[in-house]
C-alpha cells in the first residue's frame, strides 16, 4: 500500500516492513521494475526512512523501531536497534543512485539531479569534515538529532560517500 517492496516474501511474518534494501531494485542499471513502481519505491523510502545521514534500517512507524543506538551500552541491548531503526551511512549510495534514475527518468536536466544529489549529501559531507575523528562513524541514531554511534570511524560510511 506504500508503494514499497516487501523486505521478504515468505517465512518473515514481519516480511512487509519497510526497509532500505529495496532502493537497490531501483538503482540498478537494469530496469527491475516497471517505472510507476521505483517512483513509488523511492517515494515510500524518502518518506519512511531518509534521514540527513543515511536511511533507517526500518520505518519509525513500525512497531519494532528503535530510535536511539546506545554505544555505550552491551552488545545485546544496543544491537536491538542495529537493524531496526539505526541509520547506516553507506546506505545513502543506493539511494543516491535511485535518486538520480529516477529524476532521469523524470526528465530532469542532468545539473539540478546533481544539485539535489549534493543537497541530500550536505549533512553527510559537514559531519565528515567537522567530525574529530575527520571520518563518519559506523551508524546514526534513527531518531533526531541524529547522534553518531557505533565505530566512530567506518571506512563503508566514508567510501559509500
Amino acid at each position: 500500500a506504500a508503494g514499497a517492496l516487501h523486505d521478504v516474501v515468505e517465512g518473515d511474518p514481519h516480511g512487509s516492513a519497510l526497509r532500505p534494501n529495496m532502493v537497490f531494485a531501483v538503482g540498478l542499471e537494469e530496469d527491475l521494475l516497471f517505472p510507476e513502481r521505483q517512483a513509488g519505491v523511492l517515494r515510500a523510502v524518502t518518506k519512511d526512512l531518509l534521514t540527513p545521514f543515511g536511511l533507517r534500517t526500518l520505518s519509525l512507524r513500525d512497531s519494532r523501531y528503535r530510535g536511539r543506538y546506545h554505544t555505550e551500552r552491551p552488545p545485546m541491548e544496543k544491537d536491538l536497534a542495529y537493524h531496526q531503526g539505526s541509520v547506516w551511512p553507506w546506505l545513502m549510495g543506493g539511494y543516491i543512485d535511485a535518486l538520480a534514475r529516477a529524476r532521469r527518468r523524470e526528465g530532469k536536466k542532468e545539473e539540478d539531479v546533481k544539485n539535489e544529489i549534493r543537497e541530500v549529501l550536505a549533512p553527510l559531507l559537514e559531519s565528515l569534515m567537522t567530525s574529530p575523528e575527520g571520518s563518519l562513524p559506523e551508524v546514526f541514531d534513527g531518531d533526531p538529532p541524529h547522534r553518531p554511534g557505533g565505530t566512530r570511524s567506518q571506512a563503508w560510511s566514508v567510501a559509500e560517500v
